[in-house]
């Protein structure tokens, strides 16, 4: 009696349609192939000599290399050696044509033939052909860069950048990265140091150490020629600090705000220095600030700006919130009375086409309308509010005649705290104490502003 034959289109328990066993190599046909993959379900043909094209499930079909190689024991057995089975995926069909799948059979086959792993070459070949991609420095200062831009701010990366595009890369650009020697480093930088721009050097320094090390790493070089650059003296004398002038008693202050009020400058220009003075917040948040982060109407008015929007955004997540002074929320309030009580946009809309006012506009009004110019400037409110705050600090040691913490007045000027404890604590627990600073500092603008004496407390010895 005759067996029953299987139904068309069903494989065998090892999904083999072959329909007996054939041996030798190259036993394939194109015409065998076609037919089968036409057929729906899994299925493995064998070509010989390890070559076998298969499909599982909805994957496309595909090549693969069947080999075994000598495996070392470490137990004591008489041989020593034990036959090991390995697979190799040689790409899927019909993108790997069956000669090319051939041909990738016959060279890996050579490979085991000499002891060697061809999974284990060819993930060699493609570590190598990426190196070799960065042999140019520019190809390598590209990649280093994709890699960093992931950890940094949209502003520094473009900086660095540009940096490296203005400075670095029309001498070393097209040089290859083995070649690249601390005399054509000395040269980009020495440029720098002519023109006067030793922090521009100094920052692209750091720059090149960190390509030079990721080429290192690479393998396309044994050591790092921008560390000639290492020591602190390599660059120079670092240039004399110059810091933005600033009045720092409150008559002084005080005659400021008289003058811009009686300036002929626009209320919005007026009021984004009066926002600046107040709260002592960086020129670039008091122009772009936002109705949509202040709480006008609360029980402590404040704002709070986006920590993208700060100046240290590195390891810190929250939002920085400023209080509000009750003699600045007034004018804050008839402001935005006067706009509508828009609930987005900006306090101070810009013009021609701007989303805000400049803040060269605003270094420009204390500048040149008020005529200011090497007095005081829009970063001259930080530096009066920080000192004379300070003034007033605790002293643990002596006591007495103090009023605020200094951890409290740097963090109400957002400016970095030692250690994740100190900054963990200064995000809770100091807001009621910021709240007496901020109330004590309008008060003292406001007074003096309108003339009248001002009471400075006894400050600590």
């Amino acid at each position: 009696m005759n067996k029953a034959k299987p139904a068309a289109g069903k494989a065998s328990s090892e999904g083999t349609v072959n329909k007996k066993i054939r041996r030798g190599r190259d036993l394939l046909t194109i015409k065998e192939i076609e037919a089968r993959v036409k057929t729906p379900g899994d299925f493995r043909l064998g070509d010989g000599a390890g070559l076998y094209l298969r499909r599982q499930g909805d994957r496309s079909p595909s090549w693969s290399y069947l080999y075994s190689l000598s495996v070392s024991l470490v137990d004591g057995t008489e041989n020593g050696t034990k036959r090991s089975e390995k697979m190799m995926g040689l790409g899927s069909y019909p993108v790997v044509s069956l000669k090319q799948a051939r041909e990738a059979r016959d060279a890996a086959a050579l490979m085991v033939k000499s002891g060697k792993n061809p999974v284990a070459e060819r993930r060699l070949e493609r570590v190598a052909g990426h190196t070799a991609a960065l042999q140019l420095f520019s190809d390598l200062a590209d990649a280093w860069l994709r890699r960093q831009e992931a950890g940094w701010s949209d502003i520094h990366a473009k900086i660095s950048r540009r940096a490296l595009e203005l400075h670095a890369l029309p001498l070393l650009g097209n040089l290859p990265v083995a070649a690249i020697m601390p005399v054509h480093l000395n040269r980009v930088v020495e440029e720098l140091l002519d023109d006067g721009k030793r922090d521009t050097a100094g920052k692209l320094v750091q720059h090149l150490r960190a390509i030079f090390a990721y080429g290192a790493r690479l393998g396309l070089r044994n050591d790092n020629p921008a560390d000639v650059f290492a020591n602190r003296g390599a660059l120079g004398p670092a240039k004399e600090v110059r810091h933005q002038p600033a009045l720092l008693t409150f008559p002084e202050l005080g005659a400021l705000l008289r003058a811009a009020e009686v300036s002929n400058a626009s209320t919005a220009i007026k009021l984004c220095n009066r926002l600046i003075a107040y709260t002592a917040v960086r020129i670039d948040n008091g122009v772009s600030a936002q109705w949509q982060h202040f709480d006008l109407y609360g029980e402590v008015p404040s704002w709070s700006i986006p920590r993208a929007a700060m100046k240290v955004s590195k390891g810190r997540t929250h939002d920085h919130k400023v209080i509000l002074p009750s003699h600045l929320v007034d004018a804050l309030r008839r402001w935005h009375s006067a706009m509508g009580k828009p609930e987005e946009g900006y306090l101070f809309p810009g013009q021609q086409g701007r989303r805000f006012v400049s803040r060269e506009a605003i270094e420009k009004f204390l500048r040149e309308t008020l005529g200011y110019r090497d007095r005081h400037s829009p970063h001259g409110w930080r530096s009066a509010f920080a000192t004379l705050t300070k003034d007033h600090v605790v002293d643990a040691e002596v006591g007495g005649g103090a009023k605020f913490s200094k951890a409290a007045v740097d963090l109400a000027l957002d400016h970095v705290h030692d250690g994740e404890v100190a900054r963990a604590y200064d995000r809770g627990l100091r807001l009621i104490e910021r709240q007496r600073i901020a109330d004590w500092w309008g008060a003292q603008l406001a007074a003096a502003e309108a003339g009248d004496n001002v009471v400075a407390l006894k400050a600590s010895a």
